[in-house]
């Protein structure tokens, strides 16, 4: 059996001895022996590893994406070009405010 890269077994979601059977059953669990060689795969503890990086990745796409398209759309429905002095201080300090609040959420004190 020709060797398996750890790189490529990981990135394919193969198993590490043989590079063909599948690692997970479900979304973030891991299959209890390999299909294609038998190896046991239900002493392998990964922990909160697979939703921690799930988190990680949402964390860094969905969030930003949130803030730019609230960014986004505060700018298009208040069309602030058009506006008065006045209006557009009122509108940029309620979007503050909106700021603040979803920025507490995200990093509580």
């Amino acid at each position: 059996m020709a060797p398996v890269s750890p790189l490529a077994a990981a990135l394919g979601c193969k198993c590490p001895r043989c590079g063909r059977g599948a690692l997970f059953k479900g979304f973030l669990t891991v299959a209890d022996r390999c299909t294609a060689c038998d190896l046991d795969l239900s002493e392998v503890d990964s922990g909160d590893g697979p939703a921690v990086f799930l988190i990680f990745i949402l964390g860094f796409t969905v969030v930003p994406g949130l803030v730019v398209g609230l960014a986004l759309l505060f700018l298009r429905t208040y069309n602030l070009g058009q506006q008065t002095p006045a209006e557009t201080q009122k509108h940029c300090r309620y979007f503050s405010r909106f700021f603040h609040l979803i920025i507490s959420f995200l990093f509580p004190r």
